[in-house]
C-alpha cells in the first residue's frame, strides 16, 4: 500500500494498482532512484531504476571492463521521465515530489502507522508519493534473457530464448563493483533481486545465491514458478525469498496447484505477483488456489497498464 500527499496536505492511501493507472507524468519531480536502486544485465548497462533516469555503464563501455565504477549524477535527482511512464513497483515505491521542499516535508510529517487515512480519489492531486517501509538499497541484476514463457508485453531486450546464461564469475565481479554504492549493511536494508528472462533456468542460480549470501544480501528470486518443486525448496534452504509471478497468457491450473503447495512449507518466504487487476477472473483464478494458512498469503497485483509503443501487435490485457 502507498502513501500519498495531496495539494492540500493530506496523507492518504493508494493501491499500488490504483496509482498505475493514474499515469503521472513526473517530469520535473525530485527523485533520489539514483540512491536506492541498481539495474544491472549482461549487456554491460548498469542504471539507476527500470526508469534508466541516470544510466553507469552501457554497451559500448560494460562494468565488466571496469575496475572502479563512478555513478553518473548529472540529472541531481530531477525526474526527466525519458521513458514517458514510471511502471515498475520498485521505482514507484522510491519517495518522491513535485520538488525538494515538499520531498522533505513529506518524508518529515509521515503520519503515525496506525493514523486513519482515507484512500486517495481521482479528484486529488497528488504532489507526493512514497511507502512506510524501511529505507534500503536494491540491486537488480538480470541475470539473463533466457525464460520458458514467452509474454506479449515483455520487451525483447528482457527475454530470449537464445542468450548464454551468466557465469558465477561475472555475478560474482559485478556485485563486489557496486559493492562501495551499498551503503546500508543491514541485510533487511541491502536487498538483492535475481531476474531475467527466467532466472531458475541458470544452473549456476544456487552458487549465486551463496555468494549474495556471503555479501549478507536479503536475496529475492523473481521466478514465474515453472521450476520443479525440488529446485524451489532447494532455493528457499539458502534463505531465498522467492517472487513468484502469474501471467494469465502462461500460467496454467497444474502451475498454480503446485505453487499453491509450495506455500504450505512452513517458514517459507514467499509473494505471489499476478500481472493482472485485483478484481480480474484471473486474479479471482489464482487466489483460488492458495490454500488458507496463518496470516494469510501475501498476493501482489500487477496489471500491464502501458505498452511499449516500439513492440508491434501487443495487446491489453
Amino acid at each position: 500500500m502507498l502513501r500519498v500527499l495531496t495539494s492540500k496536505k493530506e496523507y492518504k492511501l493508494i493501491t499500488m494498482s490504483d496509482f498505475k493507472i493514474l499515469e503521472i507524468d513526473f517530469t520535473g519531480w525530485y527523485c533520489p532512484i539514483n540512491n536506492y536502486i541498481f539495474m544491472i544485465d549482461m549487456d554491460g548497462r548498469i542504471q539507476s531504476g527500470v526508469c534508466t533516469e541516470n544510466i553507469h555503464c552501457t554497451k559500448a563501455n560494460p562494468w565488466w571492463n571496469l575496475k572502479e565504477l563512478v555513478l553518473n549524477t548529472s540529472n541531481n535527482n530531477m525526474c526527466t521521465f525519458k521513458r514517458g511512464n514510471c511502471f515498475c513497483a520498485s521505482d514507484i515505491r522510491i519517495h518522491k515530489a513535485i520538488d525538494k521542499d515538499i520531498y522533505d516535508w513529506f518524508k518529515n510529517n509521515w503520519p503515525d502507522e496506525n493514523a486513519d487515512l482515507s484512500f486517495a480519489t481521482t479528484d486529488d492531486k497528488i504532489i507526493s508519493v512514497g511507502t512506510p517501509e524501511t529505507e534500503c538499497q536494491e540491486v537488480h541484476f538480470h541475470i539473463g534473457k533466457r525464460c520458458n514463457f514467452d509474454c506479449s508485453y515483455c520487451p525483447p531486450w528482457v527475454h530470449n530464448n537464445f542468450s548464454p546464461n551468466t557465469p558465477l564469475e561475472k555475478f560474482k565481479q559485478i556485485l563486489d563493483l557496486i559493492e562501495p554504492h551499498v551503503h546500508y549493511k543491514d541485510r533487511a536494508r541491502r536487498k538483492l533481486f535475481i531476474t531475467g528472462g527466467e532466472p531458475t533456468l541458470n544452473p549456476l542460480l544456487s552458487e549465486m545465491s551463496h555468494y549474495g549470501n556471503k555479501l549478507n544480501y536479503l536475496i529475492k528470486v523473481n521466478t514465474n514458478g515453472t521450476a520443479s518443486l525440488t529446485k524451489l525448496t532447494e532455493l528457499v534452504s539458502l534463505n531465498v525469498h522467492l517472487m513468484i509471478t502469474f501471467h494469465s497468457e502462461f500460467s496454467n491450473k497444474k502451475l498454480m496447484e503446485k505453487i499453491g503447495k509450495l506455500v504450505l512449507i512452513p517458514n517459507i518466504q514467499v509473494l505471489i505477483k499476478v500481472m493482472a487487476k485485483e478484481d480480474s477472473e484471473f486474479s479471482q483464478l489464482v487466489r483460488s488456489y492458495m490454500p488458507d494458512k496463518p496470516g494469510g498469503q501475501a498476493i501482489e497485483y500487477n496489471p500491464i497498464y502501458r505498452r511499449y509503443p516500439e513492440i508491434p501487435g501487443m495487446k491489453q490485457l
